[in-house]
This record gives C-alpha cells, structure tokens and sequence, in this order.
C-alpha cells in the first residue's frame, strides 16, 4: 500500500487551553503523534492561556480565536477561525467538548466556506451525565445542541463506554460511538522516594503520617465539600492522616473551603497548594489518592495518581470504576459517610498490603493505558475517516 506524500493535517479544536484534563490529554495526544505522518494543528476558542505557549513549545501550531461572553468578540473570533482553516489546509477536523464540536460541526457555515464541508469531522466526549450541577446554561445548550447534529459528525470519541452509554440514552447518534480511553506517560509518571520525603519535608508532615491527596480545579462536579467531609470522618477517627489539596482555588482565599475546613475541625490537618504545573512530582508524596466527583469522564488524575503509587479511593462516577476496579475501593458519589469509610477501610491495610496495592496500581496504568498504544488508537480513526491509503500505524 502506497504511502501519501505529506503528513495527514489533523486540526484539534478546543473551548481553552486551561491546564484541565481534556486540555492535558490533547497535549499527551498531539506531542505523541507520529511527525511523519501527522501534522496537528490546534486552536483554542478562548484567549492565551498560559498552556498555549507550552504546545508552541512543542512545535504544535496554536490559534487562539479571542471568544468571549461579550457577543461583540464573535465576528473577529470567527474571522480568525475562518484563517486559521484555510491557512491549516485540514484533512480531519477534531473537537473537544461540547462547545468546540459545535464550531467544528458549524465550521463551513460559520466561516463561510473557510473549511470544504467534505472534510471529515470528530466529536470528542470528554464527560459523562451522571450529574450536571454547576453545568452553565450555555453549556446545558450546546449538550442539546450536539445531539440534535450528532448524526453529521463522522465519529464520536468518548473517553469512557459509560459517557457513550449515557450519550447514546440521550439521543446522541450510536452509529457514530468510538471509545478511546485516555493515556498517561509512564516513564514521566513514577514512584519516587526522594520526592515523597522532599514533599513531607516542604509540607512539614511526619514520616509515618499517611496523607490522603486531591487534585482538581475547583468546580461542584468535583464536589470538594464531599472530600472535605470524608476527611472529617477520617480526622476523627485517626489523628495520624493529612489531606493535601491541590487545584485551581484550592487556597486559603476560597472562603467556602476554608469553611469546611474550619467546620469540620481539620485546621492544621490540611495543605492547600493551589493550581500547580508540577503535579506529577506531588502525586509520589500521597499514601492515598481520593477522587470525591459527583460526575467525570476520564478522571486523568485517578490514572496519573495510580501511576506513581498512590492507592484510590474513589466515587463511582465515569471511567473511575474502570480504571480503579479490584485494586482501589469504589464508593457512591455525593455520600461523603461512604466516602470517609472507604478511605478508612484503605489506611487501615497494613503498610506491605498497601505496597502491594501501589505496585498493582501502577502496572494496570502501564497495561492498559500507556501513552502510545492510546495513540496510535487515535492516529487509526484519523486514517479510517480521511480515507489515507498508508496502513494503519502499528
């Protein structure tokens, strides 16, 4: 089979460039991708956010089309968007997330003709319908949206087969559904001694005090205050136990948090970091990981936790009980007593029970979700859609 000439252009269109999950896995997605086969491109719908400049960093081209609530941003963002389409040339346009597969889907009519409407288009799912407090109007509006233009797209990537499950139950097309679940960089993901004393050092923890973390912006469907009771739960049982919280607005300027804290006597119990860019030399500092979400796709952190020995605790939300099953414990979501059991149920194992759990944790990362194979997952649905005549990517 005859090999194309030039790389397969691969536009990612994206609602921002936070440092959020989606945004990560997009990252690991096209900093990943075959080079000689695969040119990716993508633009943000949002602004410059800091995270832009790291993909530039990487040789990925970054568009950032200005969008914002104000309705006068639309006809300079969509003029922008209708260049950065023409300029790109796409083979296979890509969105992420409600909003950003919307203008995928709209893109010939929204820029005019900036894009052919014969170039093949992709949805990606990046979460799952359990529970939509916090959701926006607007965001409540583009979900309905994408199921009423569900059947125009060429495939649906979910990040999990519950998200295409409930997807699917609410009128999305079925015809379309593609599961890919998301991959985490093993060699950048890893215990690490040196680090675990490094962390307890800065945090001013104790060698044998266990520390329960949390990683996650913000947000009620990350449901902090269910973490924060459990934790509760967990300090007046056990006094040798911190809780390390890291995100956007996990600091002691979040009034709600400092709250909770306050009302269920965790002062001096927990360590408020904030939003870091170096997670992955935190997570080999906790004992346990906790994932207290009322609603997920792909919780990344759950996976990047697992991977550097952390054992989970987690809710029964999204690809959590995929990912942890028969190595972490699963608790319903929004029942913080269940919650502060199970994480009391995982302290008390004994140390080498725990280590063997840790151990297992990381080879079911390294088994079923490495970079790579996720990857070329990816790279074989862009070729199936594009009808490129070179073989898939083995």
């Amino acid at each position: 089979m005859r090999r194309e000439a030039r790389p397969l252009k691969v536009v990612h269109c994206i609602t921002n460039l936070w440092r959020d999950g989606a945004q990560r896995m997009l990252f690991r997605l096209v900093t990943g991708m075959d080079k000689e086969h695969f040119a990716p491109h993508v633009i943000s719908m949002k602004g410059e956010e800091p995270f832009a400049d790291e993909f530039r960093q990487e040789g990925i081209p970054v568009t950032c089309l200005g969008l914002q609530k104000n309705p006068a941003s639309l006809p300079k963002a969509l003029s922008t968007l209708r260049t950065a389409l023409k300029e790109a040339e796409p083979d296979v346009i890509q969105g992420w997330m409600y909003h950003a597969n919307l203008c995928v889907s709209l893109a010939p009519a929204l820029t005019f003709r900036g894009v052919p409407p014969s170039v093949p288009t992709l949805w990606n799912i990046r979460s799952s319908l359990h529970d939509r407090r916090g959701d926006k109007v607007t965001t409540k509006l583009a979900v309905a949206s994408n199921v009423k233009l569900s059947s125009s797209t060429s495939r649906i990537i979910y990040c999990t087969s519950v998200s295409a499950d409930q997807h699917e139950a609410a009128g999305f097309d079925r015809s379309k559904r593609v599961v890919i679940g998301n991959g985490f960089d093993i060699a950048a993901l890893r215990p690490s001694e040196e680090l675990r004393q490094q962390r307890r050092r800065e945090w001013e923890v104790a060698d044998d005090t266990l520390i329960v973390g949390i990683v996650g912006r913000y947000h009620e469907q990350k449901d902090f205050p269910n973490f924060l009771r459990a934790a509760g739960e967990v300090a007046r049982a056990r006094s040798d136990v911190v809780f390390v919280m890291v995100g956007r607005n996990l600091t002691v300027e979040n009034d709600e948090v400092m709250r909770l804290i306050k009302e269920q006597g965790l002062e001096g119990r927990v360590r408020l970091l904030g939003e870091r860019t170096d997670v992955p030399t935190i997570l080999p500092a906790f004992d346990l990981y906790c994932s207290s979400s009322c609603n997920e796709g792909f919780p990344n952190v759950v996976g990047e936790a697992m991977a550097c020995g952390a054992c989970p605790v987690v809710t029964d939300v999204g690809a959590s009980r995929e990912i942890v099953e028969g190595l972490g414990i699963i608790v319903p979501p929004s029942d913080s007593l269940a919650l502060g059991k199970g994480l009391l149920e995982m302290l008390a194992k004994e140390r080498e029970e725990r280590a063997e759990v840790s151990k297992a944790c990381r080879q079911r990362i390294l088994d079923r979700y490495a970079l790579p194979s996720i990857v070329k997952q990816y790279e074989n649905v862009y070729l199936d859609v594009s009808g490129r005549l070179f073989s898939p990517i083995s």
